[in-house]
């Protein structure tokens, strides 16, 4: 399949996805969601998927922008724990030159769930594209792989694996 290859316009949204910054007036100027807007839909739609800055505490960009490298998310069921992983394991994929992301959960279920996620938000968005491959079997897996508006080829990879059936493959 032939690889998808950046605009200059979809290059400077993902340099604007890399950083959290405020203007003086406290207003967002460049952070992860210029990335899930622009690419996470259709070309109908004026925008599309966003971290949610409006909860309280809004800690999903926080999460994301974090420098920590070790975090925690305590939250109840429905609360957006494992779209916003996910998501952000997506914007760093995109803007991070081979960046491995491994999602290690206690069953293949639950790994699985958030594969399922990721793939719903894929399917018939714009970054559709820039995903070269995406499988279940062995384990599931989301091959981010484009060409940048230079021409250099950008490659990542997503992972989803169970501590229970996936533990010799995770210690490599």
């Amino acid at each position: 399949q032939a690889l998808y290859q950046l605009t200059q316009e979809e290059e400077d949204i993902l340099d604007r996805s890399r950083s959290l910054e405020y203007d003086a007036a406290g207003n967002l100027v460049k952070c992860a969601s210029y990335l899930t807007s622009y690419f996470f839909r259709t070309r109908d739609q004026v925008s599309g998927w966003e971290f949610d800055f409006k909860i309280d505490p809004p800690w999903q960009l926080e999460f994301h922008h974090s420098r920590c490298t070790d975090l925690n998310i305590i939250g109840g069921f429905g609360s957006g724990k494992t779209i916003a992983v996910g998501m952000s394991a997506i914007v760093w994929s995109a803007t991070t030159p081979n960046f491995k992301f491994l999602d290690v959960a206690p069953t293949a279920g639950q790994a699985f769930q958030m594969y399922e996620k990721l793939k719903t938000e894929i399917e018939g968005s714009l970054f559709e594209p820039l995903v070269f491959k995406m499988i279940e079997k062995p384990w599931p897996k989301i091959q981010i792989r484009y060409l940048h508006a230079n021409g250099v080829l950008h490659n990542s990879m997503l992972e989803f694996m169970s501590a229970a059936d996936n533990a010799a493959r995770i210690k490599n």
